[in-house]
């Protein structure tokens, strides 16, 4: 409005009076003034939405920060579990082949403390130790080694209960 009037003051026939152009001037002052005010507080805002922009910034900085910060102990913290499973897991292996180590020594040692019978053979499929002169593995069937001696697979009724032990050199 202002500048409305000082347009329309300015336009006016030189004719004015003192009064007029008094008045013309201070109109314009006044929209001078007006005008510098609202720049400088446009500033003032411009200043202070860029401080709060800045400062926004800074804040979602920080938060990444702290994100990055946690996904870095959270993968340090999925690679120690990762170390701790795998260490489990090579305990359970060496416990499992230690108890199998320990059930073969005391087989061993059980079979040393036997007296082996004379013609016994040791299965070749599944080591099972059979009786002297066996035909057939007790436990899988298998037959034993050409080397060994067998009773032929007779039928109970024709061997009388007579078993003998025969000793055939290499060669």
């Amino acid at each position: 409005l202002a500048r409305a009037m000082a347009n329309s003051l300015r336009d006016a026939p030189p004719a004015m009076s003192d009064e007029e152009r008094q008045l013309q001037a201070s109109l314009e002052d006044s929209y001078r003034h007006a005008k510098r005010y609202r720049q400088e507080r446009g500033d003032a805002e411009l200043a202070s939405d860029l401080a709060a922009t800045e400062s926004l910034a800074e804040s979602e900085a920080r938060e990444r920060e702290r994100i990055e910060a946690g996904d870095a102990q959270l993968a340090s913290d999925v690679a120690a579990v990762d170390q701790l499973i795998e260490a489990e897991e090579n305990e359970l292996q060496r416990l499992a082949l230690q108890e199998m180590a320990d059930a073969l020594e005391e087989e061993r040692q059980r079979r040393q403390g036997q007296e082996r019978k004379e013609g016994a053979w040791d299965c070749q499929r599944c080591t099972l130790q059979n009786r002297p002169y066996a035909a057939r593995c007790g436990a899988c069937g298998q037959v034993p080694p050409a080397a060994v001696l067998t009773f032929a697979d007779l039928p109970p009724k024709m061997r009388f209960g007579v078993e003998l032990e025969l000793i055939v050199p290499h060669g």
